[in-house]
């Protein structure tokens, strides 16, 4: 593969992250033939790495408008594409909903990669966990749970999640060093998905230091993230309610993990932020300064996402 100039399980690695961060598998239905046929589908506001998306899977990157109103960019593979892209990624899915998924579709699919009649997604992928996008959700271990302990560096050949049961994950802490071309290319797909780069300053001690924030709704792709970086996952709630769950590193860590994934990231922003604080902090967590986060990357690329009071707004 190496699209990118980059080892060919890195790509399949970045692509695995990116899917559980942004993308959507998905059945469609034609009229012509009346049959029904698989889709995979990543839409994300940061061009450049739809674009990199795009040149993994072999598709052109596409604009989506909503009543003329441009609202960010997505790549779509269906038909024999699609069966073709899963099948690279599928044994690498962190997320429940979206390993079954893919793991039915390439089940389900025939040698004409697709299936006779009209079936809704609802009904082909009804023994799968729901998607978490929307809402989150506690979830309770229950005797009935799958339980998945991977060791360092590894992934499985196949998922061990049982259909229509939610799986709970407790993996072990990952050594930086030991962790896999794969594992890294996963992580920094989620990055640029899913990652928030920036420095946080203390006023006790008149001093700034980076971090890596990572949120997501799934609660297993966060504990996969976390193990890679080598934290704790933690619930994120308001005002009691759960939104989802986050895991960051700051200091010296953060420096560890940025050097490792900053070369391949695609997102201009997440590239140069990463970039300008291994340059200015080198191996020093902690540096004295008052500057915040915009005035410290005044002189890289604006985020496509920028949060405000809670809520996203587009960047200019």
């Amino acid at each position: 593969m190496q699209v990118l100039g980059r080892p060919e399980e890195f790509d399949i690695g970045y692509l695995a992250g990116l899917v559980d961060g942004e993308g959507c598998i998905y059945a469609s239905y034609r009229k012509t033939g009346s049959r029904t046929f698989p889709c995979l589908r990543i839409f994300g506001i940061s061009k450049p790495i739809i674009d990199g998306a795009g040149k993994i899977m072999g598709v052109n990157t596409c604009a989506r408008r909503d009543h003329g109103e441009h609202k960010g960019w997505y790549v779509a593979a269906q038909d024999r594409k699609a069966v073709d892209v899963i099948s690279l990624i599928a044994p690498y899915l962190t997320d429940p909903s979206k390993s079954c998924r893919a793991l039915t579709i390439l089940k389900v699919s025939d040698a004409t990669v697709s299936i006779p009649g009209r079936h809704p997604s609802s009904s082909i992928f009804a023994h799968c966990p729901p998607p978490v996008k929307l809402h989150a959700r506690e979830e309770m271990i229950r005797s009935d749970h799958v339980v998945d302990v991977r060791g360092a560096g590894e992934r499985p050949a196949e998922t061990s999640m049982s259909f229509g049961q939610q799986s709970i994950q407790i993996l072990k802490p990952l050594v930086l060093s030991e962790m896999s071309v794969l594992d890294k290319g996963w992580l920094c797909g989620m990055v640029d998905g899913e990652g928030y780069v920036h420095i946080r300053y203390r006023s006790d001690r008149d001093s700034m230091y980076p971090r890596l924030r990572l949120f997501v709704k799934s609660r297993q792709i966060i504990n996969m993230v976390a193990r890679l970086m080598g934290v704790n996952p933690y619930a994120r709630r308001s005002y009691g309610k759960l939104l989802g769950w986050y895991a960051s590193v700051s200091h010296k860590q953060a420096l560890r993990i940025l050097r490792l994934i900053a070369p391949h990231l695609l997102d201009p922003s997440k590239k140069g932020r990463s970039q300008k604080i291994i340059e200015t902090f080198g191996d020093v967590g902690t540096i004295h300064s008052r500057l915040d986060t915009f005035e410290f990357f005044k002189d890289c690329p604006p985020p496509s996402r920028i949060r405000k009071s809670g809520s996203i707004i587009s960047g200019s």
